[in-house]
């Protein structure tokens, strides 16, 4: 019985040891594997910076500078310069034709059914320009509307001087002034004079009215406009003004006569730019013109 239990134990003994090789010859093959398992790295997480917030600038908007004025011309103080009349020969005029300078106004004194139709006027001598105007008062109105009858108005016209004419006819001339299609019944214009002698209306066209082919012309007024045309008025307005500044007798003395009777250098140039019905919106629509 004894040697049967030793048996045993060596049995138990060798099957432990068996065990103890096999886990060791495990263990050496795993060791030696040449594919060695890399171990996958835990990621570090990096924390994000947290964004700063939002800056909202406001923009200033860029100011606009003022416009720049234009500068107005000043006029230096002084005296108004006078454009006096100038004195005619009316010796050298025909009779009928002699009152056209004269100081009455609104009688048609130049009158002419045959056209072209020339008045020529002799002037005294000037040492510069000379401004002529001309006024056919048949007509009320400065420049009539569409529709309404005039009575006379030169619609065509030529102004020229002469150096040399003896009487209005003969010499040289020179054309200074040139008109077409006129429809005022009174107007104004300024051209060299200085060494002149002699002044010529030639009217080649008249505007259609109840009169026909007829012109009327009942003044002519002669400025020395030697030192310019300051001394000038146009009047406009409405039918108020076409009465006040005719200068037909009922009207006189009229303004110029006025102005010359305080101070006898001055005798301003008129015009009478009176239409009747109008406002001030008419006036600003032909300030220009």
């Amino acid at each position: 019985m004894e040697k049967e239990h030793k048996v045993e134990r060596g049995t138990s003994i060798a099957g432990v040891i068996a065990a103890c090789v096999m886990l060791i010859l495990l263990i050496a093959v795993a060791g030696c594997d040449s594919d060695p398992v890399v171990p996958t790295p835990t990621p570090i997480v990096v924390p994000t910076p947290a964004a700063s917030p939002t800056r909202i600038v406001l923009l200033q908007p860029t100011p606009t500078p003022p416009p720049t004025r234009t500068p107005r011309p000043t006029v230096p103080p002084g005296p108004m310069l006078p454009n006096p009349l100038v004195s005619v020969r009316t010796e050298d005029l025909a009779a009928p034709l002699r009152s056209v300078v004269g100081s009455t106004y609104c009688a048609p004194v130049w009158s002419a059914t045959v056209l072209p139709a020339t008045l020529a006027l002799p002037v005294g001598p000037l040492r510069g320009d000379l401004l002529l105007e001309w006024n056919s008062s048949g007509t009320s109105d400065y420049v009539s509307s569409t529709g309404i009858p005039t009575y006379g108005l030169p619609a065509s016209y030529t102004i020229a001087t002469s150096n040399d004419s003896t009487d209005g006819r003969d010499g040289t001339w020179r054309q200074v002034v040139s008109v077409v299609g006129n429809t005022a019944r009174t107007r104004a214009h300024r051209f060299p004079f200085a060494g002149a002698r002699w002044v010529r209306m030639t009217v080649t066209g008249v505007v259609p009215g109840p009169l026909g082919n007829r012109l009327a012309i009942d003044h002519i007024d002669l400025h020395d406009a030697a030192n310019g045309t300051d001394d000038s008025v146009f009047f406009m307005g409405d039918s108020i003004t076409v009465a006040a500044f005719t200068r037909c007798p009922a009207s006189q003395p009229s303004f110029a006569a006025l102005v010359h009777e305080a101070t006898p250098a001055r005798f301003p140039a008129m015009i009478d730019g009176g239409v009747g019905a109008v406002n001030s919106g008419y006036g600003v629509s032909v300030i220009q013109d």
